[in-house]
């Protein structure tokens, strides 16, 4: 059930709060030297203190109403999970590489069946973990999703996006979103949100009227290109090379091109879920991101952490994070201090970590 207020209601009380990133580059670069030469001197196992300063350092300095977050997970707690979480996938390597090969007829489905049902539980417990370990204004959050509505999300959505040719694509990010979202809570409060379709869908279908003819445009581009080449070499004589350099320049505008157009989609979803995000007693969030000057801070500041060798990294990361949360806002009802903190076990680190090293989101709140 829905604890939003009605607009007219809310317009009236409501306080905006917007988020500010106080963090500074240096401070931030500082950080993650320490934690690389440590990592390195340590065969890794500093890292896990690193992960910890890092992720406080970002979240103590995301500031909204006067407060920042806090980020409370024990590295010794983190480095265990990161154990157990090698020794699983050193173990999976072993077996899958020197069992006997009729073997690999039963451990294929058994492998695809553990990852088919573990990774909803991986991703739930990874949630779990972190948000029980965040905090702002000394209250907790929690995370109180199902294993059922984690599988269905996971692991049933995806293959209805690949029944649809990838056209429920959008559907399943506001389903995904939906999930992780509405079973946070701040202390007791709840959070509630309700993805609208429309916004993502017009986003999706401005992405395709642009991307199909484009791509119809280098296919016959590159078709054209083959059969000149193909007939140069009949005759013997070499191909203009003109023509290749057109179509390799052609090739990249096309690749920034498809880039820029996933931001359309990218920056639809973030502004169509915050602004239906709401927390208990009437609390709502305002998010206005635009497709393209996000899409020229994540390829703008990543190809010059690329250039760097990585060195800049922890820049590129302040920068994006402050733009983010920029045009990110809080718009409270009222007082912010009606939260009442809930005792709540931190969780197992070890399924988190495991998640984390396979790529998948290891918390709601990860990028705060």
């Amino acid at each position: 059930m829905s604890f939003a207020v009605s607009a007219d209601e809310a317009q009236a009380s409501l306080t905006r709060h917007p988020f500010v990133f106080k963090g500074e580059a240096g401070a931030y670069f500082a950080i993650c030297l320490r934690t690389v030469l440590l990592a390195v001197v340590t065969l890794g196992i500093y890292d896990a203190w690193g992960t910890v300063e890092r992720r406080r350092y970002r979240m103590g300095n995301t500031v909204v109403a006067g407060h920042g977050f806090d980020y409370h997970a024990s590295p010794v707690v983190i480095l265990i999970g990161r154990f157990i979480a090698v020794g699983v996938i050193v173990a999976l390597q072993i077996v899958l590489n020197f069992a006997p090969p009729n073997a690999l007829v039963f451990i294929g489905p058994l492998a695809f069946a553990l990852f088919f049902f573990g990774i909803p539980y991986i991703v739930l417990r990874s949630f779990r973990f972190h948000l029980r370990n965040t905090s702002y204004r000394n209250v907790r959050f929690d995370f109180t999703g199902t294993y059922g509505s984690a599988f269905f999300v996971l692991s049933i959505a995806p293959f209805v996006v690949g029944l649809t040719l990838g056209i429920a694509y959008p559907w399943y990010q506001a389903k995904f979103q939906e999930f992780a979202l509405k079973n946070v809570r701040l202390g007791r409060a709840r959070f509630d949100v309700d993805v609208p379709l429309a916004p993502l869908y017009k986003a999706f279908a401005i992405m395709l009227l642009i991307a199909v003819p484009a791509t119809a445009a280098l296919g016959a581009g590159v078709g054209f290109w083959f059969v000149n080449l193909m007939e140069s070499a009949q005759a013997g004589a070499q191909p203009p090379p003109a023509l290749a350099m057109v179509i390799f320049g052609a090739m990249i505008v096309f690749m920034l091109l498809m880039y820029f157009l996933s931001f359309i989609l990218k920056a639809a979803l973030r502004n169509a879920v915050l602004q239906n995000l709401w927390l208990q007693g009437g609390h709502r969030f305002d998010s206005n991101v635009t497709a393209f000057r996000f899409g020229w801070m994540v390829l703008s500041r990543g190809l010059l952490a690329t250039v760097s060798l990585g060195l800049l990294i922890p820049w590129a990361t302040v920068q994006i994070h402050r733009y983010l949360m920029d045009h990110t806002a809080l718009l409270a009802n009222g007082d912010l201090d009606t939260f009442v903190s809930r005792d709540v076990d931190p969780g197992g680190a070890a399924v988190s970590e495991f998640g984390a090293m396979e790529g998948i989101s290891d918390g709601v709140f990860s990028g705060i």
